[in-house]
C-alpha cells in the first residue's frame, strides 16, 4: 500500500528522470538510411529528407553498393546534391 510520502517520492523521482531524459533527447541526432527512399529519384529523396529536417544520412542506395561500384561522376553528383541540401553523409 502506498502512502502520501511514498507517492511524493515516486512522483519527484519520476519528474527528475523525465527531465534528464528530455535533456538527453535534445542532443540526439537522428539520421536515416537512403535505402528507405530507394523508389524515389535522388532529387525527390533530398526533398523528402529536407521536409523531415533530416540532416544526416547513411548511403545505402542500390546504385551505390559495392557489388556494382558507382562511377566517380555518380559519387560527385550525389555529394554535390547532398552538400547543397545541407545533408551530411555519415557513411
Amino acid at each position: 500500500m502506498m502512502n502520501r510520502r511514498t507517492f511524493a517520492r515516486s512522483l519527484t523521482s519520476g519528474i527528475g528522470a523525465f527531465h534528464s531524459g528530455a535533456h538527453a533527447a535534445s542532443r540526439l541526432r537522428i539520421g536515416i538510411g537512403t535505402y528507405t527512399y530507394h523508389n524515389l529519384s535522388m532529387g525527390d529523396m533530398v526533398q523528402r529528407l529536407n521536409a523531415l529536417h533530416i540532416t544526416e544520412i547513411e548511403m545505402s542506395r542500390g546504385e551505390f553498393m559495392l557489388m556494382k561500384p558507382p562511377t566517380d561522376d555518380m559519387c560527385q553528383a550525389a555529394r554535390s546534391l547532398f552538400d547543397r541540401a545541407g545533408i551530411r553523409r555519415v557513411s
